[in-house]
């Protein structure tokens, strides 16, 4: 469970702030539930209401050490190939709704690698 004044990132929003956890008082939501009111850094005015319980779209955002150190395991993440195309774009799919930054590194290294080798064989990107 996140507390109040960490940072996250939410997958859909950016980095956001968690500003209170509280029970909403409206129509149709359980009372009973618990929330996450979420401000995203740089949209003060923006408020996200995200439930405590959820286990997707959502992490702990990384320190300058933790993003220091996963710049320098890049060259050791190996690109996601996967040559059928319905499992290429449902794998891709799954690792951006994850926000796992290895994962995203991955597909970013195997977009960049396929753009290289359609360029040298004279085709579009």
């Amino acid at each position: 469970m996140y507390q109040i004044g960490d940072y996250i990132v939410k997958s859909t929003d950016g980095v956001c702030k968690v500003e209170d956890i509280l029970h909403l008082n409206m129509s149709g939501v359980d009372c009973k539930k618990e929330y996450y009111l979420l401000i995203p850094v740089g949209e003060k005015a923006e408020k996200i209401y995200v439930p405590v319980d959820t286990k997707t779209n959502i992490r702990k955002a990384m320190t300058e050490e933790e993003a220091l150190k996963l710049i320098d395991k890049i060259p050791e993440i190996e690109e996601m190939w996967v040559d059928n195309e319905k499992m290429r774009e449902q794998r891709y799919k799954e690792a951006v709704r994850s926000g796992d930054p290895e994962s995203l590194i991955s597909i970013i290294k195997m977009i960049y690698l396929r753009n290289q080798k359609r360029m040298a064989q004279g085709k579009k990107r």
